[in-house]
C-alpha cells in the first residue's frame, strides 16, 4: 500500500517550483517456503528493495533570450528513503535515506541544443543495490555503489 503526491507551481512566467512525495508500506504477508527453506519467519517484515519513502523538490526556468535562442535550466534534489536489502530487515542490511542534487543548463536554437549538466553534485555515496552474503552462502556481501559526481555536456541537432 502506498501513495504519491506531486505538485508544480508557476511563480512567474519564467520560473516553476515542483515537489513530489511518495510512500510505500510494502510488507511481506506470507513468505511461504521453497524446498527446505521456510520464509514465514519474515512475515510482517518490510519488503526488500522498496524504499520506505522518497521525495523531490526543485526549480525550473525556461525563457527566450532573443528571437533565435532559448534558455532552459533546472535544479533538482531527490531523496530516496530508508531501504531494506533483505527480508530480515536487520539494520546492518539497511540503507539510510540519501539525497542526490542534479542541475542542468541549456541554450537552444531552432534545430540545436547545447547543455551542461551535473549529477550527484554533492558526490553522495550510496548503494544502488546490496546483497548480504550470509544469505546466499557467500563469505562477502555484494554491493553496487551509486554513480559518483558526474559533470558533462551534450549537444544535439534536429534534422
Amino acid at each position: 500500500m502506498g501513495f504519491e503526491l506531486e505538485a508544480r507551481a508557476r511563480l512567474s512566467k519564467y520560473f516553476d517550483v515542483f515537489f513530489n512525495y511518495g510512500s510505500a508500506d510494502a510488507e511481506i504477508i506470507d513468505g511461504g517456503s521453497a524446498g527446505v527453506t521456510n520464509n514465514s519467519a519474515y512475515n510482517g517484515k518490510k519488503t526488500p528493495f522498496v524504499p520506505v519513502n522518497g521525495y523531490g523538490a526543485g526549480v525550473e526556468s525556461s525563457f527566450k533570450i532573443n528571437d533565435k535562442l532559448r534558455f532552459n535550466g533546472f535544479l533538482n534534489l531527490d531523496t530516496t528513503g530508508k531501504t531494506y536489502w533483505h527480508e530480515s530487515n536487520r539494520s546492518v542490511h539497511t540503507t539510510a535515506a540519501y539525497s542526490l542534487l542534479d542541475a542542468r543548463i541549456a541554450i537552444s536554437g531552432e534545430k540545436w541544443s547545447f547543455a551542461v549538466y551535473g549529477k550527484n553534485l554533492t558526490d553522495q555515496q550510496y548503494y544502488q543495490e546490496f546483497s548480504p552474503g550470509e544469505y546466499v552462502g557467500s563469505p562477502d556481501d555484494v554491493a553496487w555503489r551509486g554513480r559518483p559526481l558526474t559533470i558533462g555536456t551534450s549537444f544535439s541537432i534536429n534534422f
